[in-house]
Formats: structure tokens, C-alpha cells, sequence
């Protein structure tokens, strides 16, 4: 055991991976980043873009009073979403975890939007709850992405005119973008089972929706309509058997599973970790995506990501990093899990792996969605259909493996032994 449990394992340290791959070129909304600032009287303040992450565009400030996070935030989101992330950060800090935690304007606001068509940034739409008016406008929504049932935007509205910008503190840490050891994951699982068990009992409605972010059978309709949507695309020749593959793979899974939705925190991808330099996990970020969902998924998205050796556009998988995974994860959570939460997890390792496949390579086709690296590649069709590739590769290897990862899984959760 205390090879897994170490903080190095069997590749090194954590920092062999700590600045994320990505790009940092200029952007437009680069010059707008001090007058924004200046809602937080940070306007002289040093910055520079943070590369990586798909889909916001994130900042580090640098100011007297120390360092934080400034982040553009896609109009994807609700802005009610601030709402959700400062009540389960303060749930995440009240029982000991480390988190990220919004930093409120000079005016005691939780985000700011500004209208570059009109000239100046405004803050105030980050009022509370109670001062919101009806009908302020709706939020919208990303590709195969729907809202589940009636949320509190339907009686109140939320103003998504002009852009989102949001301050968190900053968290010391390293991030990687691909695991490195057994241990790595190990202690990726602890935290993310601690984190589970922080929200295990917290009873809290998520003002901005719940998105349906995994909606597997929507993710792969929107991949049929790219298809047809998309027939002249310059790389459709490429992209179709990619395709075609990725939907052959979807006619072999069970996708419909009658599991407990809990609140969890949605993308718990390797990147959305901050680790220490002696390999502790220390905290999860990238909040956006906090959702209620059955924690069969959360750990599918998880392990299709923390499991694949070389990182997510490589398409490995570990047995042994989704062994030492799962220890780290029932220390972190317990035995609270039922016994059929925990069984459907190699199944959506694949389930996920495939879903995402389908997202990817249909935003190879529509180029709208996700964020691509600028210098590794010529084109967001390029990034896209490489992920793509990758995530299919990955479906694979699971569906290969799985009868191995199903005994894994059942060594480690008792409540599985018959």
C-alpha cells in the first residue's frame, strides 16, 4: 500500500507537469482585463493568460495584496451558477477542504458584466438573489447541453447581456495534465471522495439549471446533426469515419441507468486538481460545472481522464492508476456509497469515454465550442479530431479491459462481494 499511497509513485514528482499545455496568444478581451480589474480596485495589477482550459479564458493577477484568478466566463453559463459556487465552496471550507472562493467587487458584488459595444463595465449584476427582477433574460447553453426541469431561472430570469467576468483566490498548487503515477491517482481519488463526502448530506437547490452536462444520447444526436449539418466541411472526409466509429461504439453501451443523482462537482478531469509539490492532492477547481448526477458518472469522467497514460489526447489506459484510484477514492468517501452506484463505475469509464469522443469530434466539424492549442495545431478541426481519436482509442481499451477493471472494482468495495 504505501507505494500507492506515496506522493511520487513510480514516475517522479508532481512537478514533472506543472504548467498545462495551451496557448497564449493575444485575445481581445485581453485589453479590457484592467478596467475590469478596476471593480476590485486592481487596475494596476499584473496579469497573464493562463494557457489551457476548453472553454473560459483565465487570468493571473499579480497585485501588493498577493495573487488571484480572474476568469472570463462563457456565455454557457447562467450567471446564477456564482450563486452555486459560493454556497458549495463555503460547504467545501466549513468542513475543512481547501477551495477556491470568489472574491466579492468593491461593492460587495460576486461578478461583474461588462458591454464592450457600449464602451465601460458595469458592475451590479451581481445582485442577490432577493433584488433580481423577472424576466432579466436566460442563459445559454453549450451543444447536446439541457437544462433539467424548472430552475430557478424560470421564475426569476438571470441577465446574460454582456460578458462575465468573475475573481477567486488563488490556490498554491501545481497542475498537471496527465497522471504519472499510481500514486497521483491515488491521491486524486482521495480528494475527489472527500469532496463527495463534504456534499454527501448538504441540502442545497443549484440556482443556475443543472445542466444535463453528461447527456450521453444528446452528445451523440449532436454528432449525428454535425454530420449532416456539417456534410461540406473542408475536413469531412476525415472526420466522418471517425464518426461512424464513435456512433458503432455507442450501439454497444447501456446508457440509460436508473442511479441516485448527487450533488458532485462535474469535470473532475486531472487538470481541474491542484497538487502540492510532494504530490498531496489539494483541492479541485474549475466550479462551473457542479451539477446533480449519479456518482457512477463523476467517477467515469474521472478515470477515463486520471487512467490514460501520456495524458487525455493519447488514449492509454493504466489498470493499476484505476486500482490505486479507487482506494483513494473509498478512503475519501467511505462505505456511504450504495452497492449499485459503485458497480456501474467501469461502465461509465467507457460511457464517458464515448461521449466525450462524440463531442469532440462533432466541434471538429462546427469549430464553436471548445478551446484548441494554436501551436500544436493548424485548426480547432485538427485539436478536436486528435481528442477525439483519443477518447474513441480510450472506449476501447476499456471495453477490452473490462472484465479486469470489474474485478478491480469489486475488490475494492466490499458491499460488491457476494
Amino acid at each position: 500500500m504505501s507505494d500507492i499511497r506515496g506522493s511520487n509513485g513510480k514516475s517522479g514528482g508532481a512537478g514533472s507537469h506543472s504548467k498545462p499545455r495551451g496557448h497564449t496568444e493575444p485575445d481581445p478581451r485581453d485589453a479590457r482585463v484592467p478596467a475590469v480589474l478596476s471593480h476590485w480596485n486592481l487596475a494596476g495589477a499584473d496579469i497573464d493568460p493562463v494557457p489551457g482550459g476548453h472553454i473560459n479564458r483565465t487570468y493571473l493577477v499579480r497585485a501588493a495584496t498577493g495573487r488571484c484568478i480572474l476568469q472570463w466566463v462563457n456565455p454557457i453559463f447562467s450567471p446564477l451558477l456564482q450563486y452555486d459556487i459560493e454556497a458549495i465552496t463555503a460547504r467545501l471550507e466549513a468542513r475543512g477542504l481547501v477551495t477556491p472562493r470568489l472574491v466579492r467587487t468593491a461593492t460587495g458584488e460576486l461578478w461583474v458584466q461588462d458591454h464592450p459595444g457600449e464602451g465601460q463595465e458595469r458592475g451590479g449584476s451581481g445582485k442577490k438573489q432577493e433584488e433580481r427582477g423577472p424576466g432579466e433574460g436566460q442563459e445559454e447553453r453549450g451543444p447536446g447541453e439541457q437544462r433539467e426541469g424548472g430552475g430557478p431561472e424560470d421564475r426569476q430570469g438571470a441577465d446574460r447581456r454582456g460578458d462575465l467576468w468573475r475573481l477567486l483566490t488563488y490556490v498554491e498548487g501545481e497542475t498537471v495534465e496527465a497522471a504519472d503515477s499510481s500514486g497521483r491517482c491515488y491521491q486524486a481519488g482521495r480528494l475527489l471522495g472527500a469532496f463527495h463526502l463534504a456534499l454527501w448530506d448538504f441540502e442545497y437547490e443549484l440556482q443556475h439549471g443543472r445542466f444535463q452536462v453528461h447527456d450521453t444520447a444528446g452528445h451523440l444526436r449532436a454528432l449525428e446533426r454535425a454530420l449532416v449539418e456539417r456534410s461540406t466541411h473542408r475536413a469531412i472526409d476525415r472526420v466522418r469515419p471517425v464518426a461512424e466509429a464513435i456512433l458503432g461504439a455507442a450501439e454497444e453501451l447501456v446508457i440509460e441507468r436508473p442511479l441516485k443523482k448527487r450533488l458532485v462537482h462535474g469535470d473532475p478531469k486531472i487538470s481541474n486538481l491542484r497538487f502540492a509539490p510532494d504530490g498531496t492532492a489539494i483541492c479541485l477547481v474549475d466550479l462551473d460545472t457542479i451539477n446533480c448526477m449519479p456518482i457512477a458518472v463523476e467517477l467515469g469522467d474521472a478515470l477515463r481522464s486520471w487512467c490514460a497514460v501520456g495524458g487525455e489526447e493519447r488514449g492509454g489506459l493504466d489498470p493499476d492508476y484505476f486500482h490505486a484510484a479507487l482506494l483513494g477514492y473509498a478512503e475519501g468517501v467511505g462505505w456511504l456509497p450504495d452497492p449499485e452506484e459503485v458497480e456501474a463505475i467501469p461502465a461509465l469509464v467507457e460511457i464517458i469515454a464515448v461521449e466525450l469522443a462524440a463531442r469532440f469530434c462533432a466541434d471538429a466539424l462546427n469549430e464553436s465550442y471548445f478551446g484548441w492549442d494554436r501551436i500544436r495545431f493548424p485548426s480547432s478541426c485538427d485539436h478536436n479530431l486528435v481528442r477525439a481519436e483519443a477518447q474513441l482509442s480510450l472506449a476501447r481499451l476499456v471495453r477490452q479491459a473490462m472484465g479486469e477493471l470489474e474485478r478491480i472494482n469489486r475488490s475494492v468495495w466490499p458491499c460488491l462481494v457476494s
